[in-house]
């Protein structure tokens, strides 16, 4: 063995340096996949890097402390009545004189002009309570320069066409929908089967009275308790259709404008350059000092034992 190394001096010296690098190479390899790069990444400083988002959304809920950071608005509670509307309630249905029963709702999107956005809201918002609406939902968030969101809004329906015309006005209107839904024929159908309902509890309430044997009342007060369900399931429908037809929806998704394209002038490209370049160095200069780091100790064990043969050839 010493005969082997005293002739192939120069080939064990460059297998310890390749065996060095290699070890070096896969070191480096499994540490770019492991955190310790992502710690060497994240200390390395970033230019041009674009802002985070800033979501600073708001629920504007009726009577709900919820943080607003807009002005504050208006605390009072708002009552809607639909009692000369068409709701129903017990023994009216006779009389009641059904009209049109249509749902109308909208969906707006609209930019506001630069910087302009919490005006507009505002705006939006203060229009809505101008007419007796109210505001059902809220929210907004910052991107970048930009805000953005949508605001919900409960309007009267015979106000609906003319609140849509007074907010296109405070900014541009990208897009409009209304859809609308005749709900008529169901509203009259439902009304007729709980005249219907009514009609027939009474007449089992009356036989209830005069029963004479507990199984006679007993099968009696389950049909009673059956036909009270329905006729507090129908109520409650033809309360959803009085109330959506009274009081129409709508959304506004609110933007502001981007600033217009500004062709790039003579410098920015070269900046833009020297940016990315600085950045590459920085990489590149946290890449050699891990190469290093995991280099050097193989590097230094095979100088070592290096010495260590060459000390021992010299004894002998």
């Amino acid at each position: 063995m010493e005969n082997f190394l005293k002739r192939n001096k120069v080939l064990v010296v460059v297998l310890i340096i390749c065996v060095s690098l290699l070890a070096g190479y896969f070191s480096y390899s499994f540490l770019l996949k492991g955190s310790l790069f992502s710690q060497f990444s994240s200390a390395i400083p970033q230019l041009g890097s674009s802002q985070l988002f800033q979501d600073l959304r708001l629920s504007s809920q009726k009577n709900e402390g919820t943080f607003n950071p807009l002005p504050e608005e208006s605390t009072n509670e708002y009552t809607i009545s639909t009692e000369t509307k068409g709701v129903v309630s017990p023994g009216n249905t006779s009389s009641t004189q059904f009209g049109l029963k249509i749902m109308k709702n909208g969906n707006m999107s609209m930019l506001a002009d630069r910087g302009k956005f919490f005006e507009t809201w505002q705006k939006i918002i203060a229009s809505a309570q101008s007419i007796s609406g109210t505001v059902a939902n809220s929210s907004y968030l910052k991107q970048g320069d930009y805000y953005s969101g949508f605001i919900t809004i409960i309007v009267p329906t015979n106000s609906f066409d003319g609140f849509n015309e007074t907010i296109s006005k405070l900014g541009k209107v990208i897009s409009l929908n209304v859809s609308t839904q005749d709900v008529t024929g169901e509203y009259v159908d439902l009304s007729s089967k709980l005249k219907v309902l009514e009609e027939q509890r009474n007449l089992l309430l009356s036989w209830l009275k005069d029963a004479k044997t507990i199984d006679e009342m007993l099968k009696l007060r389950s049909e009673i308790q059956s036909i009270e369900t329905d006729i507090e399931t129908i109520k409650g429908r033809l309360n959803y259709i009085a109330f959506h037809t009274d009081f129409s929806e709508i959304t506004i998704n609110l933007s502001e404008k981007e600033e217009s394209f500004k062709p790039a002038g003579f410098f920015e490209p070269l900046i833009e350059a020297l940016k990315k370049l600085y950045e590459a160095l920085i990489f590149s200069f946290f890449g050699l000092l891990i190469i290093v780091a995991f280099i050097l100790p193989w590097g230094l064990a095979g100088f070592g034992i290096y010495k260590f043969i060459s000390r021992r050839k010299s004894h002998k």
